[in-house]
């Protein structure tokens, strides 16, 4: 976490001291410079739905490759799923503590909120089984995101918060899942939270965003075997690293129909300082160069 706050303090920018400078920093910082990528022709010659679902599947290949997905695990071990602890939450929803299986020798925990009877926002008022929506909810990079997507604990260590997307999904009818990154809560590495450096030692060619990516597919398992749920209405939410998640899940998974990404991309080219910072860092959220 100290690390982080290195970079954070290194990225920092100085507040404006007139207005005039106030308005002349804006004005630069909309200023996109030229920048020259290979996905600079997502849409070139792409008239129709048929040339869209052709460029998708292309797409859809280099942005595996960006993962290295190929070097994720060859299949999904068995989840055995196991609850931890079970809570009533107001007689509102349930709260469940789980863990499961994500490799062969690593399981992840989550806690899972399903509304009870009542509280259900079934979909178009039906009542039968597989008919209400359910959302994977992602936390950011907080040493105890976990918690705090559940709304157990806010940025301070306190209450509930505006980031306890489980609790407000919940209220809201909605069956929620909120896992723990893997560099973080009951994952916390020997060298503090976030840090990759003993994930790579084991996973050499993968890359730290697919493993992320790799789990939280897996949450999706663990939330279509609540009976309740709705598999044609999934979808994913997130801030910050949760955000960044949540783009790039929806993007692997295929099964989500709704993606919400909050503060979760930015131009880092128009700051000279990152090549000199990240670097430094064993950041979870970034692809080896």
């Amino acid at each position: 976490m100290q690390r982080l706050r290195h970079v954070a303090r290194q990225l920092e920018v100085s507040p404006p001291t007139t207005t005039a400078t106030a308005a002349a920093s804006d004005a630069e910082l909309f200023q996109v410079p030229s920048f020259a990528s290979s996905w600079d022709d997502l849409l070139e010659g792409v008239n129709t739905p048929e040339q869209w679902s052709d460029r998708r599947e292309e797409l859809r290949e280099k942005y595996l490759r960006l993962l290295r997905d190929e070097h994720a695990p060859s299949e999904r071990p068995a989840l055995d799923l196991q609850v931890e602890e079970e809570v009533v939450v107001d007689g509102i929803y349930k709260r469940q503590l789980i863990s499961y299986n994500v490799e062969a020798d690593e399981r992840a925990h989550a806690y899972l909120g399903v509304p009870l009877g009542p509280f259900l926002a079934r979909r178009d008022g039906r009542s039968a089984l597989r008919s209400v929506p359910a959302v994977v909810a992602l936390h950011g990079t907080y040493e105890q995101g976990l918690k705090q997507a559940a709304a157990l604990v806010d940025a301070e260590g306190r209450g509930k918060g505006d980031k306890g997307y489980l609790d407000h999904l919940c209220r809201r009818g909605y069956i929620c899942i909120a896992p723990e990154h893997f560099v973080s809560n009951f994952r916390e590495p020997p060298a503090g939270p976030y840090e990759t450096a003993d994930f790579h030692k084991k996973h050499p060619e993968w890359t730290s965003v697919g493993k992320f990516t790799w789990e939280h597919s897996i949450a999706v398992d663990v939330l279509l075997t609540v009976d309740a749920v709705d598999p044609a209405a999934l979808g994913v939410m997130g801030h910050s690293l949760g955000g960044h998640g949540s783009f790039f899940l929806a993007a692997y998974d295929q099964r989500l129909r709704c993606c919400v990404s909050n503060c979760s991309a930015s131009f880092f080219r128009h700051n000279e300082g990152v090549t000199e910072v990240l670097p430094q860092t064993h950041s979870c959220s970034r692809f080896p160069l």
